[in-house]
């Protein structure tokens, strides 16, 4: 695993040079850069600590608020790759991107939605507060392993009008060549 993501160096010189300004903010929250970089470096220390033994694909299903940016910053950061999970999904739209990716994590701030659907799956919940959001992380029973292509950083899949949703691989380089070229 890398240390510090090429988005994770900028932060952290932000961090550094503008600790107090405002990186992140929505309705009830405001979140410096150097609480920024501070959060990512917790959450990644947390997955790195945890997930020593196995190569983690994490699903995120969690409402927009800047809990969900610290969470896919730290996936970067941890080359962990990272399924947004969106909320007009289907129950069995979630299960076959779940499935599908081969996810081994489900990070959510609503349990309630995946506990029935996964819960023979679920081999471990913890729950932990970020920047007031309460989140749940599920690590799901050993699966088959998918083989996804190398430097997958994030697989998003379409509701698509008919079947199955379709994932779509990511590198960081595609996401940051098509953020560059906005």
């Amino acid at each position: 695993m890398q240390k510090n993501s090429t988005i994770h160096q900028v932060i952290a010189n932000h961090a550094r040079l503008q600790p107090k300004h405002i990186a992140l903010r929505d309705a009830n929250t405001a979140i410096t850069y150097l609480e920024l970089h501070e959060a990512i470096n917790k959450q990644v220390d947390s997955w790195r600590e945890h997930f020593t033994s196995i190569q983690p694909v994490i699903a995120l299903a969690v409402e927009n608020h800047p809990a969900w940016v610290i969470l896919d910053l730290a996936a970067l950061d941890c080359e962990i790759p990272l399924i947004p999970l969106p909320f007009f999904f289907s129950t069995s739209q979630w299960l076959h991107a779940i499935q599908n990716a081969g996810a081994t994590i489900l990070v959510t701030d609503h349990p309630e939605l995946f506990t029935p659907l996964l819960n023979e799956r679920i081999n471990t919940s913890v729950q932990f507060e970020l920047f007031g959001k309460l989140l749940t992380q599920f690590t799901f029973n050993s699966q088959h392993k998918i083989k996804l292509p190398v430097n997958t950083a994030k697989i998003t899949y379409t509701s698509g009008t008919t079947g199955n949703p379709k994932g779509v691989c990511l590198s960081l380089n595609n996401m940051l060549n098509v953020a560059k070229s906005i």
